[in-house]
C-alpha cells in the first residue's frame, strides 16, 4: 500500500502536516496527529495518505467510498510508479486496509457550528465531507479542499491561503474567476465562484467543479482556447522593456537577486529583445496538461492563481510545451527544454494571432517571469531544491539571449 505509517512518526513530517492544516481549521479547532487508538466521537479523523514518499492527502476515515474515488481518479503529471501506488491505495482504502496499516491519525476537534466543514455545508446547502491535498512543501503551498458527499459526489474544491503570498495567490484567484465570468467565451471554461473571503488568517475560495464533457478528449495545446483568453480584453503592442508587465516584472525581481544572477540575465533578456514590440494580451500563467481537459470545442481550465492581464500572447502555449518537455525527458533539462518549446512555438504563434519571429522573445519573456517566480520561493523550506532550479532557468533564458 502506498500509505506509509512510518512517514507521520517523524518530527517533520508532524510539523509539516499540522503546518499545511492549520491554516483549515485555525484555533480555537485542536488538531491532534498521533498513533491510532480506538475510535473516538470527539471530532473528525483523519487518515494521512502517502504517494512516492510523500503524504499527499488527507482523507476522512469515515467516508471510505469518497476517498477511494478521489485517490484513484487524482492525475497531476506523475510518473508511473506514482500513479499505480495511487491506485493501490485507492483500493486499499475501499477494501479498509489502508485504514488498518495506517498508524497514524489526525483528529479535528472544533466548538460546534465553527468548523471549515459548518461554512461549506452552508455555502453548498448540503452536508460535506472533505479530502484534503497537500501539495508539495513549497513556499506556494496550500491546502485544496475537494468537497464531496459521503458517496463521493463533488460538490466544490476549495483552497485555503496559509501565508501572505499565498494569500495574495488565492485572492487573485478569486479575482480572475470573476473577471473571466463576466466574459462570454466559446471554446474556455473556467470555475465560477461559490464562496470568496477571509478565514481565520488567511483567505478561502470555494468554486464549483469542472466536469468533462460526454465527447472525446484531444491531446496538445488548445491553441483555438489559448487564443481566445489572449484576446479576451483586447490586445496591444509594445516593445517589451516598455510593457507594464515587464517593468512589474524587473521591479519585483530587484529584491530577490541574492544570487546576483536574476538582474543580470533579466538585462541580457532587454539587450536582445527590450526594443522587440510584442502583442499584449491576458495569460492564465500556469497552462499545462495537467490543469487542463480539453475537448475538441471546449477546454476546461482551473487553478487560475497566476492570471494576469498584458503577457506576451504565446506565453500560456510556451509554457505549456516547455512543461511537456520537461515532463518527457527531464535528463535533457531546462536548456534544451526551452530550446525545444521556442521551437514549437515558433509553429504555434501565427495560430494564436502573433507572428513565428516572436517565438524566442516570447519564451525568453515568460522563462523570466518562471525565474522570478522561484527566485521568490527560495527562502521556503524547499529553498535549497529551488536555487538550483532557478540557476537552471536562467542558463536557459541565457542560452536563447546569446543565440536570440
Amino acid at each position: 500500500m502506498s500509505a506509509a505509517p512510518e512517514l507521520v512518526t517523524r518530527t517533520q513530517d508532524r510539523r509539516n502536516i499540522i503546518d499545511a492544516v492549520r491554516a483549515v481549521w485555525p484555533p480555537p479547532a485542536r488538531l491532534t496527529l498521533g498513533p491510532r487508538r480506538a475510535p473516538s466521537d470527539e471530532g473528525t479523523t483523519y487518515v494521512p495518505i502517502s504517494v512516492s514518499g510523500k503524504v499527499r492527502w488527507l482523507v476522512p476515515q469515515a467516508a471510505p467510498r469518497a476517498a477511494a474515488q478521489v485517490v484513484g481518479a487524482a492525475y497531476d503529471g506523475s510518473d508511473v510508479k506514482a500513479r499505480v501506488l495511487r491506485r493501490l491505495a485507492a483500493t486499499g482504502l475501499r477494501l479498509g486496509i489502508v485504514q488498518l496499516l495506517s498508524g497514524e491519525r489526525l483528529r479535528v476537534s472544533t466548538p460546534d457550528g465553527t468548523a471549515i466543514e459548518d461554512h461549506l455545508a452552508g455555502v453548498l446547502g448540503r452536508h460535506v465531507v472533505l479530502i484534503v491535498r497537500l501539495g508539495f512543501n513549497r513556499g506556494n503551498r496550500k491546502p485544496v479542499l475537494q468537497v464531496l458527499t459521503s458517496d463521493g459526489e463533488t460538490l466544490a474544491y476549495a483552497k485555503v491561503s496559509c501565508s501572505p503570498s499565498t494569500d495574495l495567490m488565492v485572492r487573485n484567484e478569486a479575482a480572475a474567476l470573476i473577471a473571466l465570468g463576466s466574459r462570454s467565451f466559446r471554446r474556455l471554461r473556467s470555475p465560477s465562484v461559490r464562496w470568496a473571503g477571509g478565514w481565520g488568517e488567511h483567505e478561502l475560495l470555494v468554486q464549483s467543479p469542472l466536469r468533462p464533457l460526454d465527447a472525446p478528449r484531444v491531446v496538445g495545446p488548445p491553441l483555438a482556447a489559448m487564443r481566445e483568453l489572449g484576446e479576451a480584453w483586447g490586445v496591444e503592442e509594445e516593445p517589451l522593456q516598455d510593457s507594464p508587465w515587464w517593468q512589474r516584472l524587473r521591479a519585483t525581481a530587484l529584491p530577490l537577486d541574492a544570487s546576483g544572477r536574476l538582474g543580470p540575465v533579466l538585462d541580457a533578456v532587454e539587450r536582445a529583445w527590450g526594443s522587440r514590440r510584442l502583442l499584449l494580451g491576458a495569460g492564465h500563467g500556469d497552462w499545462t496538461s495537467w490543469n487542463s481537459i480539453c475537448h475538441p470545442d471546449a477546454t476546461l481550465v482551473w487553478d487560475w492563481e497566476r492570471f494576469e492581464r498584458g503577457v506576451p500572447l504565446g506565453s500560456d502555449a510556451g509554457h505549456w510545451v516547455l512543461q511537456e518537455a520537461l515532463r518527457g525527458n527531464r535528463l535533457h533539462g531546462w536548456r534544451s527544454a526551452a530550446a525545444a518549446g521556442a521551437g514549437a512555438l515558433t509553429d504555434m504563434l501565427p495560430r494564436l494571432g502573433a507572428p513565428a519571429d516572436a517565438a524566442r522573445p516570447v519564451m525568453a519573456a515568460h522563462l523570466s517571469a518562471l525565474a522570478v517566480r522561484y527566485a521568490a520561493e527560495t527562502g521556503s523550506s524547499a529553498g535549497a531544491r529551488l536555487s538550483v532550479l532557478l540557476d537552471e532557468v536562467l542558463n536557459a533564458i541565457e542560452d536563447l539571449a546569446d543565440t536570440g
